[in-house]
């Protein structure tokens, strides 16, 4: 049994994901940058309602979860909490604090993901593994939006993918986070990254147990950046949007 926090923490939330009907609530130690994923105590999820806002800060008690398995290293039982304020400038305070990451998505993570045919990015088990599954990064290309699978999407085109031509993805990332999908994430963006919990995927088996990289949120877009359409044709299924456990290699 981990020993509980002898004085509250003040949280700044920073992340929510849906998992199934659930929500995942991330969030980091305001003084020392310490990630956190925030689970009320002796329980599972928080429900969809939470009152957690990503840019608040709250004060709590924290307990690292007992059986840690890498690289999903940031779960905490939480409780006690209380709202105490928010972080007037959210990206300064993540460019300062958690440093991000400035580059290709082959710098996320350690350098030690990998990628699929068709742009999906995942870890895998038997190899070295991360100390986090969470991550920033300021995405060097615009993210748009796309619906696959009954899924909520963005594909990052390869550099140097020419006007009028077959584009090329470089990357496929499932979006999971709260906030309804927007259309595009502009190159420069700060966006938050994490990874799936493991499984092993039934359409690729040899891959053995993996976890699939995932789009969190995104910070300092303006408040009228274009949404997706809810009734798009091309979106054939709307929330209760449901974070599975990796991705589909197609």
């Amino acid at each position: 049994m981990k020993a509980m926090s002898s004085k509250p923490e003040r949280v700044v939330i920073l992340g929510k994901t849906w998992m199934g009907v659930a929500v995942c609530v991330g969030g980091m130690v305001e003084a020392t940058g310490k990630p956190v994923r925030l689970i009320p105590r002796h329980k599972g999820n928080h429900k969809s309602n939470t009152q957690f806002r990503v840019g608040e800060v709250w004060e709590m008690s924290l307990c690292p979860r007992d059986a840690l398995v890498l690289p999903h290293m940031e779960d905490h039982d939480e409780w006690g909490a209380r709202r105490v304020g928010e972080v007037a400038d959210l990206v300064a305070y993540i460019k300062r604090v958690a440093k991000p990451h400035k580059g290709e998505l082959t710098g996320l993570f350690g350098g030690l993901l990998h990628v699929r045919s068709t742009g999906t990015a995942y870890l895998l088990r038997d190899g070295i593994l991360p100390a986090f599954s969470v991550g920033f990064w300021i995405c060097p290309r615009d993210l748009t939006y796309y619906a696959a699978d009954s899924k909520h999407r963005y594909r990052m085109l390869q550099a140097g993918s020419l006007p009028g031509t077959k584009p090329v993805t470089s990357l496929s990332i499932p979006y999971v986070g709260h906030e309804p999908p927007v259309q595009t994430i502009p190159a420069g963006a700060l966006i938050r990254v994490s990874l799936a919990r493991w499984w092993t995927n039934p359409h690729a088996p040899d891959e053995g147990e993996s976890c699939s990289l995932q789009l969190s949120g995104w910070f300092g877009l303006p408040a009228d950046a274009a949404r997706v359409p809810l009734a798009s044709p091309n979106l054939p299924f709307i929330p209760p949007r449901v974070e599975t456990e990796g991705d589909t290699p197609r």
